[in-house]
């Protein structure tokens, strides 16, 4: 053996680092509309069809990790909440949260007529506030934050895991480690307790084919906010056409 064959095998080994989720804009708006077919595809198989296809189920269960990877990424853009993004999203998910909450209560979608879970919008909005707090850092922004993760985790879908996967995957979107890959899956499989089911994870090769493709598609920012309490007050009409058929 060489000495410079030694000296080579004393050098430290590269580590491994973890890809950038970089994700084009027009990939993004594929991923809220493909979000948003299959949400639909799950509240028809829940509430209409008295969750008879389990296909529709199964893919059902994709929708919450991509509606909010796409939210986190957006959110890990840079100088985000010194442009007021965090601020304009809060306060739209909270409102359109609020605006379907009776439509939520009316179609069965809470536990025995209360108001428990609250709808996905408020969960969205709870990761964005912890992660707002996060920013702000210091004892007080990550107190706040837990305060906000426990509360928010325990009041609406998805509860919990959902929160965690959210935040994880915004560490991962503005600085990538393992460690942020490794909770965001671990949130992401928490999902199970909650589905019943392991397809939430099917959305992680998806997100992870994203950044491949390159497309171009007209962003509107407002149209998942409106289409989520329009499309269940759609259903909610037909739920009542239905009973007095």
């Amino acid at each position: 053996m060489t000495a410079s064959s030694v000296q080579a095998d004393s050098l430290p080994r590269p580590r491994l680092s973890p890809p950038p989720l970089a994700i084009a804009d027009g990939s993004l708006e594929l991923v809220k509309w493909v979000a948003l077919v299959l949400m639909t595809l799950d509240h028809v198989n829940k509430y209409l069809l008295g969750a008879g296809q389990p296909w529709m189920f199964d893919l059902g269960r994709l929708v919450m990790p991509m509606f909010t990877a796409v939210l986190a990424v957006n959110l890990a853009r840079p100088q985000a909440r010194e442009r007021g993004l965090y601020r304009r999203t809060l306060g739209r998910l909270l409102y359109f949260g609020t605006i379907t909450t009776p439509i939520f209560l009316a179609i069965g979608a809470t536990y025995r007529d209360t108001l428990w879970p609250l709808n996905i919008l408020f969960l969205l909005a709870s990761i964005v506030g912890c992660i707002w707090l996060i920013e702000i850092g210091g004892v007080r922004g990550w107190a706040g934050a837990a305060v906000v993760f426990l509360v928010g985790g325990m009041a609406a879908e998805y509860f919990w895991p959902g929160a965690l996967f959210g935040i994880a995957v915004w560490f991962y979107a503005r600085r990538p480690s393992w460690t942020a890959a490794g909770v965001a899956l671990l949130g992401c499989a928490g999902l199970y307790a909650v589905n019943g089911v392991w397809w939430s994870l099917a959305a992680l090769p998806v997100l992870w084919l994203l950044p491949r493709l390159k497309l171009r598609l007209p962003r509107l920012r407002l149209a998942f906010y409106v289409y989520y309490p329009l499309h269940l007050a759609v259903i909610w009409l037909v739920q009542r056409a239905m009973a007095h058929w």
